[in-house]
This record gives structure tokens, sequence and C-alpha cells, in this order.
């Protein structure tokens, strides 16, 4: 199953929309990937490429979501921690079985029916609607500077606070 980027999961924060653009974008090439029999080894490498950026992403989205206060942050925290574990055994199990297959197929499609829809939409409207949205980083959480502007930007979201950093002017 496919996807594509949508409004339905817009959230207006630039880290946030970035990571889900790239695990729908990873998503769809698992599909690609699997739907056209190619190696195990490409298989294996786009699971773990989507394991590596919805850990980072989730590090990131649970630290927002503690800074804004926000009222389901852990039931949202749960499905994030039951997704890692899914996700683990995924990269754990063996590529040869039909089976692993199936957990892919099962696990994209509660990421998609399940995660995407009943916990990130929500926080996304929640987001929107503290009107917080004017905040706009334009540095990934990655280096040094990055976790310097985050640092920075959430200090400005629990101050409710607007500003706009461009990373090329501060270097």
């Amino acid at each position: 199953m496919t996807l594509t980027w949508g409004d339905w999961i817009e959230t207006g924060v630039y880290d946030i929309d970035k990571d889900h653009k790239e695990l729908i974008n990873i998503n769809n090439e698992l599909v690609r990937a699997i739907t056209s029999n190619a190696p195990v080894n490409t298989i294996r490498s786009i699971i773990s490429a989507f394991c590596f950026v919805y850990l980072r992403h989730i590090k990131m989205e649970e630290r927002l979501m503690a800074d804004l206060k926000y009222e389901n942050f852990a039931q949202h925290k749960l499905h994030h921690d039951y997704f890692a574990n899914r996700l683990t055994e995924l990269e754990r199990a063996d590529p040869n079985l039909l089976s692993t297959y199936d957990k892919v197929a099962s696990i994209m499609i509660e990421f998609i029916a399940v995660h995407l829809d009943k916990f990130d939409a929500p926080l996304a409207s929640f987001i929107k609607s503290q009107q917080l949205t004017d905040v706009i980083v334009s540095a990934g959480t990655d280096n040094e500077l990055g976790k310097a502007i985050m640092s920075v930007w959430h200090t400005l979201l629990l101050q409710q606070t607007s500003v706009e950093v461009d990373v090329a002017d501060a270097l």
C-alpha cells in the first residue's frame, strides 16, 4: 500500500513534516521493492532505513509533545514504543521467509491506518490549534547547530512566541 503526503498529517512544524514525508517515501520504496521481488538485501536495507528514521523521529516528536504538555502524550508515547518494538522484530526477522513479508505489510498498514491517522493527525490538529506553526526551523536535529536551534525552538514554543530562524544568517 503506497501513500501520498497530504494535509491530513501536516503539522506545520518543519522537522515533523519532513520526517513524516521521509517515512512515507521509505514505505513506498519498500512496497515497490517487495512487489518487484527485489533482492533480500535491498529489502532489509529499506527496512533498516525506515527504522532509523522512525526512531530518530519519535525522539523529537516526544520532546515536542512533552514541551507542549500535549494531553495525549502518554498514550501517543505508548504507541511509539509499541511500534518501535514491532519494527525491531521486523529487523530481526529472517528476510528469506514469506512470513517476513506478511509482517512488513501488517506493520506498514498499522503505521498508516493506526499511528498516522489515530495518533499523529490529532497531534497535528493540536499543534495547529496552538497557533505555533509560525515557528520555522531550517535545520535538522542531526548536527550541533540543528540541536541548538531545536533547543531555542522548544523554548519559544513554551513561551508561545513566533519567530523565524534562518540558519544561513546565523552562520
